[in-house]
């Protein structure tokens, strides 16, 4: 029985919605805000959720969402537009580039693999550093908090393409 009501367009906020083509009640897919990711399947571990996150669907049109929400998730459903410069602690949902930093500095960017972070580089890098800060793991890895806020400039993307 679908007990849930589904909706077509864009959802409210970022964030991990039950959505689906065919309204598949265990299909959740990440919404950054203006493109779907990939589905995936609640039994997908947290490192195959994070991968299938940072892979644009090529589906765009179509997709209906639900504002179901299981009451045993792994994860909260949280708003990042209620407060993006709230700083956080723990893993944050995906991996990619993150405003991350262990002094709370709102100009540092940070990578998040899905496990560990990376040391911080500046909001604005230069176009060779990206990767060469991603592949060095930073020895604050209790120590980093993260946020929503994303710098309008920065020369990196939120997810590593």
């Amino acid at each position: 029985m679908n007990d849930r009501e589904w909706h077509s367009g864009p959802p409210p906020h970022i964030g991990w919605w039950n959505a689906s083509i065919t309204r598949h009640q265990c299909h959740w897919r990440w919404w950054d805000g203006k493109v779907w990711s990939l589905p995936i399947d609640p039994r997908f571990s947290r490192i195959e959720a994070g991968r299938y996150a940072a892979q644009i669907s090529n589906l765009q049109h179509g997709i209906f969402w639900t504002d179901y929400w299981p009451e045993n998730a792994r994860v909260p459903r949280i708003n990042p537009g209620t407060d993006n410069r709230e700083w956080r602690t723990g893993p944050p949902p995906y991996p990619g580039w993150w405003n991350a930093s262990a002094v709370k500095n709102p100009n540092m960017l940070r990578w998040w693999d899905g496990e560990v972070w990376s040391e911080a580089i500046r909001d604005t890098p230069s176009p060779a550093t990206p990767e060469y800060f991603a592949s060095v793991v930073s020895c604050l890895q209790h120590y980093v908090k993260w946020t929503y806020r994303w710098p309008k400039n920065a020369r990196v993307p939120r997810i590593k393409s």
